[in-house]
């Protein structure tokens, strides 16, 4: 989350809304945006709306509402689906991603867009690595305790976060 955090200050954008989709990862990612949001003096976090499904229009639609209302400059956005989801309701309403609204999206692997977003999400090699050597590790001690591993993502830039206007 501190790579979003930083891309976006990084380009002028202090007042962030942020969005997650409810997934097995989402927790964990939403505690890590609230504990940068509550360190930072930089960053502003008007809302965060959890537990959204990213096909469920009146969901999004609402989103864009907030959105709109609040004055926010850029969004982090989890899942992919759910970012384009809002990019699309936004340009129904006539706002742009990224040119009125910039845009970052976590974990990345789904992207059926024409414009997809910049996106914050860990390789499948890293991710590949880590799960073999946990199960290696898990054969080898199948009496060890449950083990979780963290696998610092990266910053897939395509463009969806601009300098603020």
């Amino acid at each position: 989350m501190r790579k979003a955090a930083v891309r976006f200050l990084q380009h002028g954008h202090t007042r962030v809304g942020a969005a997650f989709t409810d997934t097995p990862t989402s927790e964990l990612i939403q505690d890590g945006w609230k504990q940068i949001v509550t360190e930072s003096d930089a960053i502003e976090c008007p809302f965060t709306i959890t537990g959204i499904q990213p096909y469920n229009t009146r969901d999004v639609n609402q989103i864009v509402d907030t959105i709109l209302d609040s004055g926010v400059t850029a969004m982090l956005v989890h899942s992919d689906y759910l970012a384009i989801a809002i990019a699309q309701t936004l340009e129904r309403r006539g706002k742009r991603v990224p040119d009125d609204i910039s845009m970052i999206s976590v974990n990345g692997f789904a992207t059926p867009s024409s414009r997809p977003p910049t996106v914050l999400r860990s390789s499948d090699k890293d991710l590949a690595e880590a799960a073999i050597n946990l199960l290696i590790n898990r054969i080898q001690n199948p009496d060890s305790t449950t083990r979780h591993i963290y696998v610092d993502p990266t910053l897939t830039d395509r463009g969806s976060v601009i300098d603020k206007q």
